[in-house]
């Protein structure tokens, strides 16, 4: 099958469903994938492209819900902002995932992922939740940097 202009974004997506096929059913690789395990990879990635810390509030109580867990980001001495994660699916919660501002300086991240059966139990986190977890802090960034002068694009 001959690749031109308009089919490598064809070839592409079809070489990342195998990919992706042969990654969901590799069950050592999976078995390793955890939520904590997946925000460390991802925070410490932000960090060194960014240069920024992300760290997470401990004793956050805000009356929404005990699985909801508060993060500031700071740019040097400089405040960033901060996001609300609400990563677990359950009852009276909107079945999105998504993020919006709560303030100018504020983001909720809302995911759908399975609760754990116990609370200190690692939570494990299918492909599909990664990549979802990813693409959504994306929006996150953007909508914390956006305003920055040091990430504003020329």
């Amino acid at each position: 099958k001959e690749v031109t202009d308009y089919t490598l974004p064809i070839v592409t997506d079809e070489s990342f469903s195998d990919q992706y096929e042969t990654l969901e059913g590799d069950v050592d690789i999976l078995s390793h994938l955890t939520l904590d395990g997946a925000l460390y990879g991802l925070f410490s990635l932000v960090e060194a492209l960014f240069g920024i810390k992300i760290a997470e509030q401990d004793n956050f109580n805000t009356g929404w819900h005990p699985d909801v867990r508060l993060f500031h980001i700071q740019d040097g001495d400089d405040f960033v902002g901060s996001f609300c994660f609400d990563p677990f699916r359950r009852q009276m919660k909107a079945p999105v995932e998504c993020c919006a501002h709560l303030a100018p300086d504020t983001v909720f991240l809302t995911l759908q992922m399975k609760p754990p059966t116990w609370n200190d139990e690692p939570v494990p986190l299918s492909l599909d939740n990664a990549v979802t977890l990813f693409h959504e802090f994306g929006h996150v960034l953007q909508l914390l940097l956006v305003n920055r002068d040091r990430y504003h694009a020329p």
